[in-house]
């Protein structure tokens, strides 16, 4: 039985009172990709200060063995664990030879030449640069949060949007860079989406709301008889994001946005098309 063991919160945000971490994968979200994956169980093993403090020795006799029953242990080659992570991959390997526990180390994935990490996925999101993101992650990086409701200023124009709240329970995610975007939009429930045809603005909405600083997340789904839209609100949605478009601009009027809203739709129509 494969399992994974992960930490909640993030030991970050422990250690680091006032810090909130932005996840590239909500917690929820990242179980369910790793249960795509063939992954058994995914446990979640409270992050505290107590955790925080044990040895290494301890975090590996009370928690992955007592605890878990770990009979075989995969990890990285730079893994660190224990108080002020005295431990390393050597310090695992001696402990996994006393229990009688096999210890298996992966080395660093590599991509054009350097290491594949969240470090550098975070940098590329921060730049807008979704094909390197995704080629790093091996998918399309996804928002997922909550809809609630905005000032309707997309609907008073004639493109509703769905405006995203990605804070809460689904944790702080990490937004892409402010701009315009092809994306594919899913909703919960019964009668929810599955993977309909978006395109989703991310900013301030500086032709509409100039003295705004608060940045947004608005997505409009594209009409589609098949797939009716109704009422979102309250609704937990998920956005994938495929292809940047543009920069985020104020335009000198309301008719000129909407020209170029226009323009943007039917891009995303022939992009998502093509793939």
């Amino acid at each position: 039985m494969l399992s994974v063991l992960t930490f909640e919160p993030h030991p970050i945000e422990v250690l680091r009172p006032g810090i909130e971490v932005e996840r590239l994968t909500p917690p929820g979200m990242k179980t369910s990709i790793l249960l795509e994956c063939g992954i058994d169980n995914v446990f979640a093993e409270n992050f505290d200060l107590d955790l925080a403090a044990m040895s290494p020795e301890n975090f590996f006799h009370k928690i992955l063995i007592e605890k878990y029953n770990a009979h075989h242990i995969v990890v990285g080659e730079n893994f660190k664990f224990g108080k002020s992570q005295a431990g390393d991959v050597a310090t695992l390997q001696t402990l996994g030879q006393a229990a009688g526990v096999q210890i298996h180390v992966v080395p660093r994935l590599l991509m054009d030449g350097e290491p594949v990490s969240s470090s550098r996925i975070r940098k590329a999101l921060s730049n807008g640069d979704l094909p390197l993101a995704e080629r790093l992650m091996g998918r399309p990086h996804q928002l997922l949060g909550t809809v609630v409701h905005g000032a309707k200023r997309g609907s008073q124009i004639g493109v509703p949007t769905a405006n995203l709240k990605t804070t809460s329970a689904c944790k702080k995610s990490l937004v892409p860079k402010s701009g315009v975007y092809v994306t594919r939009t899913s909703v919960e429930g019964p009668k929810g989406l599955n993977a309909a045809p978006s395109v989703t603005n991310i900013g301030v909405r500086p032709t509409v709301d100039p003295n705004s600083s608060i940045s947004s997340i608005e997505t409009h789904i594209l009409p589609d008889s098949l797939n009716p839209v109704g009422d979102l609100y309250g609704k937990m949605m998920s956005v994938e994001f495929l292809y940047r478009i543009r920069d985020e601009i104020r335009f000198s009027s309301i008719n000129e946005l909407v020209k170029q809203i226009q323009s943007d739709i039917e891009f995303s129509r022939s992009y998502l098309q093509q793939i």
